[in-house]
């Protein structure tokens, strides 16, 4: 039995399989892409995380649109990594915001992402403004 990859070298030999067959821009290559974002910033690589979701973001706009559902959640995590880092500036908070009214303009303000980013965005503001910031 040959040794099981770990998931980040998993991820990434997907997508150098994926995306000469589907383009860059196709949501499945840039689903994968998104993951490998996710899994760096979970296995302690922020920095990497940082910049493949701001690639998701730019090739998502640029292929899919900027208010396509993978794109706004790229964003909305983009920002959540960049709140942890930094915690609830204002900054943060003014992009937060924006995501939650494309996602609600685009998804609905009943869909289940747009209603989980405006809880967190509440939580934010609750606590930037408990904080006196």
């Amino acid at each position: 039995m040959g040794d099981i990859p770990d998931r980040l070298t998993a991820i990434r030999e997907l997508i150098g399989d994926i995306t000469p067959v589907l383009g860059a821009g196709h949501p499945d290559t840039l689903a994968a892409h998104y993951c490998l974002a996710e899994w760096l910033n979970g296995d302690g690589h922020p920095d990497d995380a940082e910049a493949t979701f701001e690639d998701v973001i730019a090739t998502g706009t640029e292929h899919l649109g900027p208010d396509h559902n993978l794109v706004l959640i790229a964003r909305s995590s983009l920002t959540i990594l960049r709140h942890d880092r930094t915690g609830a500036d204002g900054a943060v908070i003014d992009d937060m915001t924006a995501i939650v009214a494309a996602m609600e303009r685009t998804l609905g303000p009943a869909h289940q992402t747009a209603a989980s980013t405006r809880r967190l965005l509440t939580q934010w503001q609750s606590t930037q403004a408990g904080s006196g910031a």
